[in-house]
């Protein structure tokens, strides 16, 4: 790889060599790997073995021809982990061509291929994610400890539209409850990470559960119908994990002008506006619940992004910047 290549052009590159050694009968040697991507013998066994780490068994390496070393992926799996393939979105459309008239099967199935489609495309903001995966990026902020193998069973669910049944302590007295529940996504906020559910057959609005305080999953077999669920879409009514039911406020803030070439570099909200003023500040406009962890982050551009409006947005901003000050008393 030449040193000029940034991360993406590797992940790229990476993901190219995992297509090549499913799809090879006979297997690549550093030779081929040389010839199709253009690594030195150095980099291709760094990135082998990053496969073989990931795959385990699935990943062959064999002596061939001359003696030469071959490399070769057994089965179906993808790379990066969940990662989903054009080919698998158009076998499960192809499979629902024939389940039609089978209710039970059809719904889950239609909710899922949507899901897929939806996250195949969103390619952009699941780069980053890609890179972590991969080893070529670090994220060196605090994060939240959860149980992966929860979270795994959860997802699993998620996508297959399947009923469960968790354990959950209820944070204000310490009691457990077992709740039957309808998963549709994870909500990830700046305190704590959650779940986001509906009671088996309500179709109201849907409930957040924080998920360190699920104890225990069972996943049932029965399904339950999405009714077209989007996370994304869900989550765009919050700027962070907090969405009352009513609504959200229209959100002003002003960003001045020494601070106005940084933030123009954030997306601060998917309905933002921005808007560059005369003086060269700029006005940053959307709608959005989450009044708090709002001020949580203007808060970290220490005073270079002001809040206007609504009032309420002002008045945590203040409460914050109190409680921040006494803390130190």
């Amino acid at each position: 790889m030449n040193p000029g290549r940034d991360n993406y052009s590797r992940l790229y590159d990476l993901l190219t060599l995992i297509n090549l050694l499913r799809n090879s009968m006979r297997g690549l040697t550093y030779d081929d790997i040389r010839e199709k991507i253009g690594w030195k013998r150095r980099t291709a066994e760094r990135m082998l073995t990053l496969i073989e780490t990931q795959y385990g068994r699935s990943f062959e390496r064999k002596r061939g021809e001359e003696n030469k070393m071959v490399f070769r992926l057994l089965g179906n799996d993808n790379f990066p982990p969940n990662y989903i393939s054009e080919n698998e979105i158009v076998a499960l459309k192809t499979a629902l061509g024939f389940v039609k008239t089978n209710e039970t099967l059809r719904l889950p199935l239609e909710s899922l291929a949507g899901k897929l489609e939806v996250s195949k495309n969103d390619r952009a903001s699941n780069i980053e994610d890609l890179t972590l995966v991969i080893g070529t990026a670090s994220a060196p902020r605090p994060r939240i400890q959860t149980d992966q193998k929860i979270i795994e069973t959860l997802q699993d669910a998620i996508l297959a539209c399947h009923i469960v049944k968790i354990d959950y302590k209820q944070s204000t007295d310490e009691a457990i409850t077992q709740l039957v529940l309808c998963p549709l996504g994870f909500l990830y906020g700046a305190q704590n990470n959650y779940l986001v559910a509906a009671y088996k057959g309500e179709a109201g609005w849907p409930r957040h559960y924080i998920l360190n305080q699920v104890l225990s999953v069972e996943v049932s077999d029965k399904y339950f119908d999405a009714k077209g669920f989007d996370i994304h879409e869900y989550a765009a009514k919050s700027f962070g994990a907090w969405i009352s039911h009513d609504g959200g406020y229209k959100v002003k803030w002003r960003v001045k002008p020494e601070a106005a070439e940084q933030a123009q570099r954030f997306v601060f909200h998917p309905t933002q506006k921005i808007t560059l003023q005369k003086d060269g500040s700029l006005v940053v406009e959307f709608f959005a619940d989450g009044l708090k962890e709002m001020a949580w982050h203007l808060m970290t551009w220490e005073g270079k992004i002001q809040p206007i409006a609504p009032k309420e947005l002002i008045a945590e901003y203040k409460k914050q910047l109190k409680l921040a000050a006494e803390a130190l008393k």
